[in-house]
C-alpha cells in the first residue's frame, strides 16, 4: 500500500506542468506537511522529511519494477508478432517443431519429485499448447504492436530519471575521491557541504530548464486541442516523456540538499554520495 501511495505521490509532481499549481503543491509538502506531522506525531521536521523520502523511494522502486516488466513484455510481444507474420511454409513448421522439442526437454529436465513419465509428457504438451495459443492470439492482432517501441522509449526516460533519484538516496552516484582522500578529516564535512551545494545548484538548474520544456510541451498539446504533439503510434502527448526529467532532477536536488543540511547521521534516509563518503571517512 505504501508503494502505491508513493507512486501516486510521484505522479502528483506532474503539477509542475502548471507553474502555480506546482509551487502550491511544493509548499503543501515542504511547509504545511511538517506542521501537520508535528501536531499528529509530535516528531520534528527531520523525521517528516525522512518518512516522506522513504515513501517516495518506495514509489520509485515500484514504478521502476513495473515499468521494466511492461517494457520487456510489450517489446517481446511485438517481436513475436513480427516473427509470426514473417515466417511461412516450412520455416513455420520448423519453428513449431523446435518449440515442441524445447517443451519436451523442459518437461523432462524440470525438478518435479515423484513425477512419472506421463506426468512430464502431459506438462510438456500443456506448455506447448499454451505457447501455441498465445502465439496465435498475438498473430491475430490486425495492426500489430508498433506502439510498443514508443512506449518502451517513454518508460526508459521515467526509469532512467527515477533510477537516478534512487541512486541519490542510496549514495550510489559516481564520485571522484582523489581530492577527498588528501583532505584532513576536520575539513571533510566542509568539503562535502560545498560539493553537495554545487550538486544541488546543478540539479536545480537542470530541473528548471526541463520544467520549462515540459510546460511548453503541455501548452502546445492544449493549444492543439489535444490533437497534435503526440506520439503517432502510441497516442500519448510529448509531455508524458518530458515531465519525468524535472521530477527526477528535482528529487535529486532535494535529497542532496538534505545531506547538506542534516547530514547522514541526523537523517538516515537522505543519503547520497557525500553522506556515503562521510560514513566511510568517519568510520
Amino acid at each position: 500500500m505504501k508503494s502505491l501511495f508513493g507512486v501516486l505521490l510521484i505522479l502528483s509532481f506532474g503539477t509542475i506542468l502548471h507553474p502555480w499549481a506546482g509551487w502550491a503543491w511544493a509548499a503543501v509538502l515542504g511547509l504545511a506537511g511538517p506542521l501537520v506531522f508535528k501536531l499528529t506525531t509530535k516528531r520534528g521536521p527531520a523525521a517528516y522529511y525522512g518518512a516522506l523520502d522513504d515513501l517516495i523511494y518506495r514509489g520509485e522502486r515500484a514504478f521502476v519494477m513495473v515499468s521494466l516488466l511492461v517494457m520487456a513484455s510489450v517489446v517481446f510481444i511485438d517481436v513475436v508478432w513480427r516473427t509470426a507474420r514473417s515466417v511461412q511454409g516450412s520455416t513455420a513448421y520448423s519453428f513449431a517443431a523446435g518449440f515442441a522439442v524445447l517443451c519436451l526437454i523442459g518437461g523432462f529436465t524440470a525438478r518435479w519429485p515423484g513425477a512419472t513419465v506421463m506426468h512430464r509428457i502431459g506438462a510438456s504438451v500443456a506448455a506447448y499448447a499454451t505457447l501455441a495459443l498465445a502465439t496465435y492470439l498475438i498473430y491475430r492482432a490486425p495492426n500489430g504492436f508498433g506502439w510498443s517501441q514508443k512506449l518502451a522509449l517513454v518508460l526508459i526516460v521515467w526509469v532512467g530519471l527515477l533510477g537516478a533519484s534512487m541512486a541519490a538516496k542510496e549514495g550510489r552516484h559516481i564520485a571522484v575521491d582523489a581530492v577527498k582522500k588528501v583532505i584532513p578529516e576536520r575539513f571533510l564535512r566542509g568539503f562535502e557541504v560545498v560539493g553537495g551545494l554545487l550538486t544541488v545548484i546543478l540539479c536545480c538548474a537542470l530541473a528548471a530548464l526541463a520544467a520549462e520544456y515540459a510546460q511548453a510541451n503541455w501548452a502546445d498539446w492544449i493549444a492543439s486541442e489535444k490533437r497534435a504533439f503526440v506520439f503517432e503510434s502510441l497516442g500519448w502527448p510529448y509531455w508524458v516523456a518530458t515531465v519525468p526529467i524535472p521530477i527526477g532532477f528535482g528529487l535529486m536536488a532535494v535529497r542532496f540538499l538534505g545531506v547538506v543540511i542534516f547530514g547522514a547521521k541526523q537523517v538516515d534516509l537522505l543519503t547520497s554520495v557525500g553522506a556515503a563518503g562521510m560514513d566511510e571517512g568517519t568510520s
